[in-house]
């Protein structure tokens, strides 16, 4: 292995939350098929998700959260 090779990171969270979304329309598939209601929260978090997908500078909270987290960890170093 190369010495100047970074580590492997983590998925941005347009990545994650384009999953997330997946896996809620899969759920509520399942759901529907079984003759179940879907749960309201799965409607709202699906909603949320598809917002971030599409523009993932709309999740303010989330991106302040990451780059105050980022500044810890280089500031602990």
């Amino acid at each position: 292995m190369r010495a100047d090779k970074q580590p492997l990171g983590l998925k941005p969270w347009y990545i994650v939350d384009t999953e997330r979304a997946r896996e809620i329309l899969a759920a509520m598939d399942r759901y529907l098929v079984s003759g179940k209601l879907v749960p309201k929260e799965w409607m709202t978090e699906l909603q949320e998700r598809i917002r971030t997908a599409i523009n993932p500078n709309s999740c303010k909270k989330r991106n302040s959260s990451t780059t105050e987290e980022s500044s810890a960890v280089q500031a602990s170093r």
